[in-house]
């Protein structure tokens, strides 16, 4: 009984991996990224509180956010407060916009 319990765990594990890994490929070929993945420029300075929390109410008002622009090594380029408020309100994905 022990065996098959653990049998069971693992396939349960396997299972969820595959869902999670499947979602973000999913994700990545609709133009998405992890909000995790996107980097900073160390110049980058912290946009105006008011400018966040307009991209808040957007989300809850439309239950989704525009694209934010990066460049090809991940880089932020544009709408840093709207990568605040993605973070800030812990979403997974956030869709991008890729410019040479």
């Amino acid at each position: 009984m022990k065996i098959l319990k653990k049998c069971l765990r693992e396939l349960a594990i396997a299972v969820m991996l595959v869902i999670y890994k499947s979602e973000d490929i999913s994700k990545k070929m609709f133009g998405y990224k992890r909000v995790d993945e996107i980097r900073i420029p160390a110049w980058q300075s912290r946009p105006k509180e008011t400018s966040i929390e307009k991209w808040k109410l957007f989300y809850k008002k439309y239950k989704k956010l525009p694209a934010i622009i990066i460049n090809k090594k991940g880089f932020l380029i544009d709408r840093f407060s709207l990568y605040i408020a993605a973070a800030e309100m812990n979403l997974e994905y956030i869709k991008v916009t890729k410019v040479k």
